[in-house]
């Protein structure tokens, strides 16, 4: 009798009432299902200048930056908290929101026609760059709806490409 009840104990499964349904197997790596591909955004390398680091992004002003994550930041947090650290959430909050993840403020070199409230004391412009014209840096480019949605937050637009100082 033991005998038998330990045989019957291993054929014992446990259900929850639902089939389980077995993929068949592939024969080939074409049938296996595709995982959605990230297509950045259809954008044009700077071709004036283009021997030079350019950045691609959105002029902002320091109040707007400092305004964003002041008014997101808890307020025990915002009591603490420089104007660097809420650049810093700021850029955190951006990315979480856009889900761009290579976004960086950067300085600038005006070229003259920069919103005058993005200009810095030393005359740079501060951006919200999203990708630089290099190799790397241009294919790290977001998708179109993650630019976009970048946009709308900010504002302002459209994006454009800008000179590093250092180029001058």
């Amino acid at each position: 009798m033991p005998d038998q009840l330990s045989k019957k104990f291993r054929k014992l499964q446990v259900s929850d009432g639902v089939q389980k349904q077995y993929a068949k197997p592939s024969l080939g790596r074409s049938e296996a299902p595709q995982k959605p591909r990230r297509v950045p955004m259809k954008l044009k390398r700077p071709t004036q200048n283009r021997h030079m680091l350019q950045f691609y992004g959105f002029a902002v002003s320091r109040e707007w930056v400092y305004e964003f994550g002041s008014q997101r930041m808890a307020k025990e947090y915002l009591e603490r908290a420089d104007e660097l650290m809420v650049a810093a959430y700021t850029l955190q909050l951006l990315t979480w929101l856009t889900k761009i993840d290579t976004l960086v403020f950067e300085f600038v070199h005006n070229p003259g026609d920069a919103p005058p409230d993005s200009l810095t004391t030393s005359g740079q412009v501060l951006i919200v760059s999203v990708c630089r014209n290099d190799s790397e840096g241009y294919s790290e480019r977001p998708p179109q709806r993650n630019m976009d949605r970048l946009e709308e937050i900010i504002g302002r637009g459209p994006a454009r490409w800008w000179v590093d100082p250092e180029e001058f």
